[in-house]
């Protein structure tokens, strides 16, 4: 009888050593098409931007830059707590971090290479986006 795979652990050794994991719910191609629209929204409108920026185009970048990062990051956010199921993950003293469903204001204490990894763990790094 077929079985869906779209939960899965993922080993996360290089942010959090050996033996540690995240298991985690795949994306939806509903909610990849979300990601592909937000950042087709965030480009067209950059492009506006710099256009109508003249002369002042490095620091208008700058700015579209931020705020792009920002919006990225609060993406992520909403779409961890729905996600991440599950992991074993510690805090810099070694002790367990709560579960994302238990407190999900824990991702705030994470790295940005953690967020990374949970990113591409979920199906939302760049490649997994072009595919």
């Amino acid at each position: 009888m077929p079985t869906r795979r779209n939960v899965v652990r993922v080993v996360t050794a290089s942010v959090q050593g050996d033996d540690s994991y995240v298991v985690v719910r795949k994306l939806t191609v509903g909610e990849a098409r979300e990601v592909l629209r937000d950042r087709q929204r965030r480009n067209q409108s950059a492009m506006v931007r710099m256009a109508d920026a003249g002369q002042n185009q490095e620091i208008i970048q700058e700015a579209i830059d931020a705020e792009a990062a920002i919006e990225n990051i609060e993406w992520a956010v909403k779409r961890f707590k729905g996600h991440i199921r599950e992991w074993n993950w510690v805090d810099d003293d070694g002790e367990p971090l709560p579960q994302i469903k238990d407190d999900p204001d824990i991702v705030d204490q994470l790295s940005i290479d953690e967020m990374r990894v949970l990113s591409e763990a979920l199906g939302t790094d760049q490649d997994a986006a072009k595919n």
